[in-house]
């Protein structure tokens, strides 16, 4: 009679190691994936509050009057910026080249400001008259993004 020998059931070193091996790997991707989430997710948010603070500062310019002088002539591009004699910024141009990099609570932006008149068939090029339309360009900046930039035409007739 013929004994038949009954082979140990279960997993061998070999099946044991090779598993474990595609586990790690499995896991490793797993780590990579996650990592870049967090990643996009410091990104959106850096994004988010430079929308904020330029959104804030535009709405804080376009909410004072066009000019100093309240019919034309407006005042010369050459005038443009805080003049000597006024004590808050009470009118758009007066932000002509403002500049902060130091934003309250929130380290590491800076915002700019450009104004400048433009014709009402270029609303892109600067011109040195004055015209009855002014853009303002507000320009946040963070080392961790790209610009984010914020235009927007104001006219002297609301």
């Amino acid at each position: 009679m013929i004994r038949s020998i009954k082979k140990d059931s279960g997993f061998s070193l070999v099946e044991v190691i090779v598993s474990l091996v595609i586990l790690a790997l499995v896991y490793a991707v797993m780590l990579r994936v996650l990592s870049g989430q967090k990643s996009i997710g410091v990104t959106s948010e850096l994004y988010t509050k430079a929308i904020f603070l330029g959104k804030e500062l535009m709405n804080t310019v376009i909410s004072k009057q066009f000019d100093d002088n309240q019919t034309p002539p407006w005042t010369p591009t050459s005038s443009f910026g805080l003049e000597d004699n006024d004590a808050a910024y009470d009118d758009v141009d007066d932000f002509a080249d403002f500049t902060t990099s130091s934003i309250s609570g929130f380290p590491g932006f800076t915002e700019k400001v450009r104004v400048f008149y433009v014709l009402p068939t270029s609303l892109d090029d600067s011109v040195l008259t004055a015209t009855d339309m002014k853009k303002i360009i507000v320009t946040v900046t963070h080392a961790g993004i790209d610009p984010v930039v914020l235009e927007t035409i104001m006219s002297s007739h609301y």
